[in-house]
């Protein structure tokens, strides 16, 4: 899977090889949210539009540039794009945690 890119007026944007924390933090808020019904209609939208811009982390690539920039199907192809590729990154490190690896103990 190659690394998600978006391009906004003739500049290309990639995203970081190694995302960064908060970006999984958020994609598994938004889905709990989504699937709670906390969040509809326009705030889905509004959210996708702010993860794609997380994702990318760039002050030039921000939630209102994306919106501008993108049509419906568009953000949703880059939004799902991004989502698979976060997951498919945290899969592989899990993958990669020891299995018989002791806990350390809780105090």
């Amino acid at each position: 899977m190659d690394i998600p890119q978006i391009t906004i007026n003739g500049k290309t944007y990639r995203m970081p090889k190694k995302p960064k924390m908060n970006l999984w933090r958020h994609l598994v808020k938004f889905e709990e949210d989504q699937r709670t019904g906390e969040i509809q209609g326009q705030q889905v939208l509004d959210e996708m539009y702010n993860l794609v811009a997380i994702a990318f982390n760039n002050e030039e690539v921000t939630g209102e540039v994306v919106e501008a920039n993108f049509d419906f199907e568009e953000i949703i192809n880059v939004f799902t794009y991004i989502r698979e590729y976060v997951k498919k990154l945290a899969a592989l490190k899990i993958a990669q945690l020891p299995k018989n690896a002791i806990a350390p103990a809780r105090t």
